[in-house]
Formats: structure tokens, C-alpha cells, sequence
């Protein structure tokens, strides 16, 4: 006697399509949960490299009367040596303190000793292009932004002299002369790197101060040693280099002399 055969039933095309909706449901539901918690996670490490660089930089000044990196003196550059108005720069150059340059024939090792070498902390996560040796800008030694504020006379920076070409030799400010140490910005991301919307920090959209529409936020570190993600549309300057520049549509830009570090980077 035949045994009958064992039916196996297949799935219709209506129930698998609906598995399938319900998977690309899941995912459309995860993806962007993930994308963000890494985003988060980026900008953790972010916010503890400018930590790490703040107290780096705070060490330097302290053994260093007070005073901020930078100012005139001899330096190798690209391996020549030559004597240059000012040390320290805010560009992607090995002369930005932010670099942790490590090779006196490339710069000035301002850092170096007080991160222990690290290559890991000069940049932000985000940014996949920095590099370890090499001196001018096309290396991209760091991604954080060292303000000329810090180097420079606030006088010189509200009249607009420091940006003068060629500009005029540094005088490192003291670190103690910082008058509102909690606003003062000392290291910032140049890109909105963690923002949607990501654009150089000092070309940030125009207006944005007044209207507050437009809002970007940025990774910043400041005089007091701490670190915090902030809008741009709460700078009063988004170039931090010349915060407190006179400027006959900002009236509080009208007290001579304050800017720099006598004034305010952030509301």
C-alpha cells in the first residue's frame, strides 16, 4: 500500500512580498538610528580630542609664562631653517599648535611633548585626510582651528592690523588675561563636521547672527577647559581669528580695544 505523499506548502508571492515590506520597514526604521549613534560616537571622540588638546595647551602655558604658543622666532620650514614674524598659525599647517607636530624640520613642536607624540587626537574623526608629517597646509596637518586672537594685541586685532600682509610679529597672550574665559574660544572643528549641513566654520551663511534661522553647530573648546557642541549662529565672529574686529553694523564692536581675549567668541 502506497503511502500518501507528505504536502509541503510554499509561500504565496502576496506573503512574501509583505515580509519583505516588513523588512525594508525595519530597516528604513534602523538605518538611520545607527547613522546617528555613530555620528554620536564621532563626535564623542571629537569633543575628547579638543579636551585632551585644551589641557595640552594649558600645561604649555604654564610653563611658559603664562603665554599662549606662538609669537616671532626662527623655525625649520620644509626643512630650511628661517626667521619668521610669528611661530604659530591657525591653518592646516604644521605651525597650528593643534598639529602635535612632532619633527623640528617640518615646524614648531609646541604640543608634542604634552599629548605623548599622539598621532590619534589632532583632528576630528570626521576628517579622513589628516596626515602626520609634512609642514605647509596642503598636508593637512589638524582640523581644529587655532584663533590668532590668542597671539595678537586685542587692539590690533579690533583695528585690524593682525590681519595686515604681511602681518605685523606675534605677541602670545597670556592665558590669565582671558577676561571671559567660559565664551573664549581656544580650539574649534573648521567644518560643521557633525551638523547635516557641513561648511567651513568662518563661511558659515551669512546673516544667520540676526536672524538665527539658519542654524549649524560646531565642536568648540574653550578658555576654561571645557568642551561643548555649539551653534554658529551664536558666535559673534564666525572667523574666530579676528573676533571683536570693528565693524560699523555690530555697535558692540565699537569699544576700542574689545576684542581678542578681551571679548567674547560665543553669547
Amino acid at each position: 500500500m502506497r503511502r500518501p505523499r507528505a504536502v509541503t506548502r510554499a509561500f504565496t508571492l502576496v506573503e512574501l512580498l509583505v515580509v519583505i515590506g516588513i523588512i525594508a520597514l525595519l530597516v528604513g526604521i534602523l538605518l538611520p538610528v545607527l547613522s546617528r549613534a555613530q555620528r554620536q560616537t564621532r563626535m564623542a571622540v571629537c569633543l575628547s580630542n579638543q579636551r585632551q588638546l585644551i589641557m595640552a595647551l594649558t600645561m604649555y602655558c604654564q610653563e611658559n609664562k603664562g603665554t599662549f604658543p606662538g609669537g616671532p622666532g626662527r623655525i625649520f620650514w620644509n626643512g630650511v631653517e628661517q626667521n619668521v614674524p610669528g611661530t604659530a598659525s591657525w591653518d592646516t599647517n604644521a605651525m597650528n599648535p593643534y598639529s602635535c607636530n612632532q619633527d623640528e624640520k617640518s615646524g614648531p613642536t609646541f604640543l608634542a611633548k604634552y599629548v605623548a607624540n599622539s598621532k590619534k587626537i589632532p583632528a576630528c574623526p570626521e576628517e579622513l585626510n589628516i596626515k602626520d608629517t609634512g609642514s605647509d597646509y596642503t598636508h593637512y596637518r589638524t582640523s581644529y582651528w587655532y584663533p590668532m586672537s590668542l597671539v595678537y594685541e586685542p587692539l590690533q586685532i579690533w583695528n585690524g592690523t593682525a590681519a595686515a600682509n604681511p602681518p605685523p610679529p606675534q605677541t602670545p597672550q597670556k592665558l590669565s588675561k582671558v577676561k571671559y574665559p567660559t565664551q573664549k574660544a581656544v580650539i574649534i572643528d573648521r567644518k560643521t563636521y557633525h551638523d547635516k549641513v557641513v561648511v567651513d566654520t568662518d563661511k558659515s551663511p551669512s546673516g544667520q547672527n540676526n536672524t538665527k534661522k539658519v542654524k549649524l553647530y560646531v565642536t568648540v573648546g574653550f578658555a576654561d577647559g571645557h568642551v561643548a557642541n555649539r551653534g554658529t549662529y551664536e558666535m559673534f565672529d564666525t572667523d574666530v581669528n579676528w573676533t571683536g574686529r570693528f565693524n560699523i553694523n555690530n555697535p558692540w564692536t565699537h569699544v576700542r580695544g574689545r576684542a581678542g581675549v578681551l571679548w567674547k567668541d560665543f553669547e
